[in-house]
């Protein structure tokens, strides 16, 4: 495939854009930019969501399929005419594939541009498996990934998993995405991470979704949590990096402030869609408590040491993929008491060596560098 071929390479994304997610929003930008470095001028999303998507000054050009609202006889139609014009088909990244439903729709996007196009290259790239709830899940998330050219897992454990429900060969373990950033993005990174950094001020980020049960005993948790915090004279940032309707992080963060023993001590941040602008909130921070994965793999990226307190296994497993210090990486779970997680804040401000016998960001940051680069390469390949 000849660079003038491949720069009129056509590629469907399906990603989470436009949902006023910090850590989808910093995924979608690392693979445009490292295919705009790649000579790949624009990208297609196949929905975009009601909130603005990040946008750098040299960014590529970018369209969508459907707004995320759209649904039924619209969007049958667009796909059945339109999806014939991608060669390429990208899933991801993040978790895009958990339940039977969720795999489905792709699977079948999967199809119609294969039926339509004999020379088609579809992958996952710096995708993360499950939770799967029924073995019906597992079912087709194996049929799925037997019919894509390859998977690059952003976890050892999803590699792993992958590789015992699929026949398919070409699967691969990485890390995230976003791990690329201070490969392709140096200025970008490097100004966002040339700020003062305060060693008494902690970031943290709670989550809440709006279908969750006990909200008053989390409210009361995350209280117990703050304040412990505060009475060791530290100072707090609250951030949202979420804006859409499914959390109700915005709420709960100023209630938590309104709540708490020392509210002056307390600032909040919310995302407003600068991906490099919040990355240089976080490194004002000295320490960091989240239970979102984009933060804590950030504050690996920045040097700052971190405290996980996952909701679901995301935490987990980059942890474990890279090492991380397991006394420092917690479920959190409303229905038990914070002891373990005072416990663990004790640990946490005294540790001096998080980072000792952790992979080197730069090891990391090649891990998926090289995946990316073979991603290319074999699309390349393909497409000849």
């Amino acid at each position: 495939m000849s660079l003038g071929d491949f720069k009129k390479l056509n590629i469907l994304n399906v990603a989470w854009v436009g949902q006023g997610d910090f850590g989808d929003e910093a995924m979608a930008f690392a693979l445009r930019r490292f295919f705009k470095k790649n000579g790949v001028n624009s990208i297609t999303y196949y929905q975009h969501g009601k909130y603005p998507h990040y946008r750098s000054q040299d960014d590529s050009k970018i369209t969508y399929l459907h707004k995320f609202e759209g649904r039924g006889w619209r969007r049958y139609l667009f796909d059945n005419i339109l999806l014939k014009k991608f060669n390429a088909l990208i899933i991801g990244g993040g978790s895009v594939l958990h339940s039977h439903e969720n795999i489905r729709w792709k699977y079948e996007i999967l199809k119609k541009i294969k039926k339509n196009n004999r020379q088609i290259f579809s992958a996952n790239v710096g995708v993360s498996l499950g939770p799967f709830k029924s073995e019906r899940d597992l079912d087709i998330c194996g049929e799925y990934l037997d019919e894509v050219d390859i998977s690059i897992f952003r976890d050892n454990w999803s590699a792993d998993l992958a590789k015992k429900i699929s026949k398919n060969k070409n699967i691969f373990s990485s890390l995230d995405s976003t791990l690329i950033l201070p490969e392709i993005c140096k200025d970008e990174m490097q100004r966002a991470k040339n700020v003062e950094r305060e060693d008494d001020l902690v970031g943290i980020f709670f989550v809440e979704r709006c279908n969750w049960s006990n909200f008053s005993d989390r409210i009361k948790k995350y209280s117990e949590i703050i304040n412990n915090i505060l009475a060791r004279g530290k100072k707090i940032v609250l951030f949202n990096f979420y804006l859409g309707e499914v959390f109700r992080d915005a709420e709960v963060i100023n209630l938590l402030k309104e709540k708490s023993r020392f509210p002056e001590k307390i600032e909040i941040y919310p995302f407003d869609g600068d991906i490099f602008k919040s990355i240089k909130e976080m490194a004002r921070c000295g320490k960091i408590i989240s239970m979102r994965l984009h933060p804590i793999i950030f504050s690996y990226m920045l040097d700052i040491p971190f405290l996980s307190l996952e909701y679901d296994q995301k935490n987990k497993n980059f942890c474990e993929s890279i090492g991380y210090p397991k006394e420092l990486v917690m479920k959190f779970d409303a229905e038990k008491e914070t002891s373990p997680i005072i416990k663990s804040l004790e640990a946490f401000f005294e540790e001096k060596h998080y980072f000792e016998n952790v992979m080197p960001k730069e090891e990391a940051i090649q891990i998926v560098s090289k995946n990316f680069n073979f991603l290319l390469d074999e699309m390349k390949k393909k497409l000849s």
